[in-house]
Order: structure tokens, then sequence, then C-alpha cells
């Protein structure tokens, strides 16, 4: 019988992780407590083992490198490699926990705290870290202090991805990404870095056994590389691997009833904060920066049909405030609904109309038409685009899709600020950092913003955020957010999803934290064969 968790846990962002591999026959074996191998099936890809290559970072932190906290299924944080206290919300504390040490056996000390983050902040586009403290004290060996020129209640949500870095393998290093793979991948989790074979597709991890916590209960984690999510879910189904691992999603939704029916597999819905298929418009430049245009393609948008190609049966309808469900400080906006009628008076209002019958409309001559950009590694959000592209048109709008590979999006979007739209994933932790609600990837200053807006009300909204002495300020500011979004529409929300898990069900003791999803720390001490 096919086993279904039905009790949603609210998650703040699970990795997807996809990578290219050559076959290669692997088998878990399992007795009582004891793990031999654990096999995590992935389709990203993985070029080589260095935390500067993002989805092995992804991968590696949860396992083998750590950061101060993490965030679990309900929200709320919890120690990780520190232990931490405020009593002003302003000044925050860290100690390093007992028996903490790097796997070469050097003790993890505070200096590594301060460390990472004043190093992080030389790291091009890793900066961001020390910048937001008037300054960072070290105490005695475990303990350091964070001060920020204002109070900030949602501190820790910056925190629960910084990986600590050993100070005494990056001291004096110039660029993090020449450091060796062997000392690179030198961390302090509960299991240390083993192999990386890229011709087999395959990346090892053994267990630490030094770790303060007692020994994981696999002895290896094992994650091997795909080429192909057709060949990665047969390995699912036969028992090649024990389960996929995705980065913020999860399992496809057209072959859930597939695994579903396969009888030796868990299907585990985990529901989350992320936004994981948005359009979003540059709101500072032409034709986005129309509230008309932004207000006509709200309108058109088929969001019924998006849930029904895209979505798992856990897919519900997204609102106009662009916040998802579950997030803190959540409040209801309308429902994104379809009116055409609506939409071509938006358009009409805007001075658009089709002047010459070509089935398109036209300002002062020009085609209203809008360039959306989507990854190369994401073909779901082609999809997406194309049906976009099939809705918009019967308003009159022209849209051309623009496929990139990933650095060249990143460049376009985040350097040259060039992109007309794009549809992408937004993770949980991105959404809730800084000062949350999405602000990272919408306020025009924000490194990785692709809706480019500059409203100096908007900006306001933010600022009586960052400036909340307490959660309660907080959630006013966040209202207030969401009902900006509502309002104008800077970005939309296609459809809100879980993400649908998926492993072989002889395995038990899986938890959901709000950074990793089902891997994590947590569930490598817990995870066992089920009776």
């Amino acid at each position: 019988m096919k086993k279904i968790f039905t009790t949603l846990l609210t998650v703040s962002l699970l990795f997807v992780l996809t990578v290219c591999s050559a076959p290669l026959t692997l088998s878990s074996k399992a007795s009582g407590n004891e793990i031999d191998t654990f096999i995590i099936g992935t389709t990203a890809e993985i070029t080589t083992a260095n935390r500067s290559e993002y989805n092995f970072d992804v991968i590696s932190g949860t396992l083998s490198q750590l950061a101060p906290v993490y965030i679990d299924g309900e929200g709320s944080y919890h120690p990780l490699l520190c232990d931490y206290s405020t009593k002003d919300s302003k000044t925050w504390t860290l100690t390093v926990r007992d028996g903490m040490a790097w796997h070469d056996g050097t003790p993890v000390t505070a200096d590594d705290i301060k460390f990472t983050f004043e190093y992080l902040d030389t790291q091009g586009e890793e900066g961001g870290y020390a910048e937001r403290f008037t300054e960072i004290r070290v105490i005695d060996d475990k303990t350091v202090e964070f001060e920020l020129p204002q109070a900030n209640p949602r501190e820790l949500a910056n925190m629960v991805v910084v990986r600590i870095m050993p100070e005494h393998i990056y001291e004096g290093v110039e660029d993090y990404t020449t450091v060796p793979n062997e000392q690179a991948n030198i961390g302090c989790g509960p299991y240390k870095f083993s192999r990386f074979d890229a011709d087999a597709g395959v990346v090892e991890f053994e267990a630490f056994t030094d770790y303060p916590d007692g020994a994981p209960k696999a002895k290896t984690v094992t994650l091997k590389l795909y080429d192909n999510p057709d060949t990665m879910y047969m390995a699912l189904k036969s028992g090649e691997i024990d389960m996929v691992y995705k980065y913020s999603g999860g399992v496809d939704a057209g072959v859930i009833s597939d695994l579903e029916d396969s009888g030796n597999l868990t299907l585990m819905p985990v529901s989350n904060t992320a936004n994981s298929a948005a359009l979003i418009l540059n709101n500072n430049t032409a034709p986005g920066n129309d509230i008309n245009v932004r207000k006509a393609i709200a309108s058109a948008i088929d969001y019924e049909k998006f849930r029904e190609l895209f979505g798992s049966a856990y897919a519900i309808p997204s609102t106009a405030g662009f916040i998802p469900e579950g997030t803190y400080g959540y409040v209801d906006t309308p429902v994104l609904t379809r009116d055409l009628d609506a939409a071509r008076q938006y358009l009409e209002d805007g001075g658009y109309t089709d002047s010459d019958g070509d089935g398109f409309v036209e300002k002062d001559g020009q085609k209203l038409s809008i360039s959306v950009m989507v990854r190369d590694d994401k073909p779901d959000h082609a999809r997406y685009a194309e049906l976009l592209q099939t809705n918009l048109a019967e308003i009159g709008i022209e849209i051309t899709l623009d496929v990139q590979e990933v650095a060249a999006f990143r460049e376009l979007t985040e350097q040259q600020r060039s992109q007309q739209a794009v549809i992408t994933g937004l993770t949980a932790f991105g959404m809730a950092k800084n000062q949350g609600l999405a602000a990272l990837y919408l306020w025009g200053e924000n490194p990785m913003s692709y809706g480019q807006v500059y409203d100096e009300a908007y900006k306001a909204l933010l600022d009586k955020a960052d400036a909340a002495a307490s959660m309660d300020e907080y959630k006013k500011a966040a209202a207030e957010i969401q009902e900006y979004y509502a309002e104008n529409l800077p970005a939309v929300a296609l459809f809100w999803d879980a993400h649908v898990q998926a492993y072989n069900s002889r395995f038990s003791g899986f938890s959901a934290d709000g950074t990793f999803g089902i891997l994590n720390v947590q569930t490598w001490m817990d995870l066992a064969e089920a009776q």
C-alpha cells in the first residue's frame, strides 16, 4: 500500500538539486538501526566538489557544513552549531556548542564565526553578511556578539544558511574558490566529504563519528547524479535509490500518481513559504512600469489552468499579496482569478489598442510585446511561459520566450538588470531574507532584484519592517507590504503548492526543517529502517 502523509508541514525551503550522471549500480543496505548506505537521487549539475559550486554547496549544507542555527517545520529557531540569545533583539550572542570540531580535529571557535561573516563580505556576490552589523565582537573562545544598528527580532532568519568556515583554512585566501577541494570540504557537520566521481556521477559523504550529538545513523550518504528525471524516478521505484531531493520543490506533479502506485514509496507533502512559480516584471522599465499593464496581465492569467497542468493535488490558489500562506505575518488579500473583460479594460485605460487589426495592442505605434526570461535548467518554467503566452495573446499582449543558461540569466538579471520579465522560483530563505516578504527579489537596490521596484512608498514600508522592535510591530508592517503588493502587482504568484517528497517506505525518521527540507541534521540523527 502506498503511504501518504496528509498533514502538511510548514517549511521555509527545500533544496532542488539536479545533476548529470553515468549509470552506476548502487544498493542500500540497512540492518536494524545501522544503515550502511543511504542513496539520494538528483538531476542538478555538479561539476566540482567545492562550495563555490552552488548545487554542491546546497547538498553539503545538509550534511557537512553547518550554519549557526536552524529553523524547524513550525517556524521556530533552534541551536545547530551555536546556542543563541538576545535581550533586546539588537545585540545577538552566539555561543559555539560544546564539542563542535572541524573534520580535521580543530575545535570550532568564536573566531571562526566572526571570520566567516567578515570574509564572505569580501567574496563578491557572497556579500551582505558583516555589513549588517555595527560591530562583531569575540568575547571568548566560544562566544561572539553581533551588534545591529537597530533591533531586529527576525535576525536569526539571516543566519540559517550562513555555513561557517574554518579560519585556519581560509585566512589570507583572497578568493575562496581557489582553496583545494580536500581543504574546502572540511566542515563540522555530522558527515564529512569523502569523494566526488564526476565520471560515475557520485558524491559521497561518510559519518563523522566525533560529532558531539553522536554518529549519524547511516554510515555513508551517497548522492547519485542523473541527467534524466525519468531514469531517476525509475531508480526510485526499483529501490536502486532511496529518495530524490530537489531544491525548493518536490517530485514532479506528473509522476506523483505513478509513484503512489509503486507500492514501496512514501509520499510526504510538505507545505512551504517559497514562491516556486512566480512571474516578475521589471517595474523600472517599459512596459512593466505601467500599472495598467501589470493589472491587465494579472487579470488575464488562467490560474486554474496553471494549477491543473502543473500543480499537485495540494496546489492552492495564490493571492495578490504574493506572500504564501504560512509566512509569518501573512494576511489575506484578494485571490487571483481570471477576468478577461477587466484585463482588456486595464489596457484600454492605459492607452493600448489594436489599431492595425493584427490581434496585438499597441501604444504610440509600438506593439505591446514582453520578453519573458527563464533558465534553461528549469524546463517547467519554459512551459509556464508557453501557457502565459497563450493566456496573454487573448488580450492582445505578445509574449516571447527567452531561454538563458544559468550564468547568463544571473548576469542579465543581477548585473545588467536588462530583463523585461522573468518566470522563476523564489526560495523560502530568499523570501525571508532581509526584511522578508520577497524584498530581496523586488526592492531595486538589492542585488537579486528581479522586480526592480524603486517606489519610495515601498521603501518606506520596508523601512518600517526594518525598524520593528517586536514581532507584533513586524506583523503590522508585513500586512501593509502585502497590501502594497495587492494594489501594485509588481509580481504575480502563478500558483502555490506543497512540495511532495518521495522516499523508500522501509526508511523512517524524516524531519522537515525550514532550510533544507527533509534532508537535515535531525533526519540524519533519527533515520532508521522502518519496522
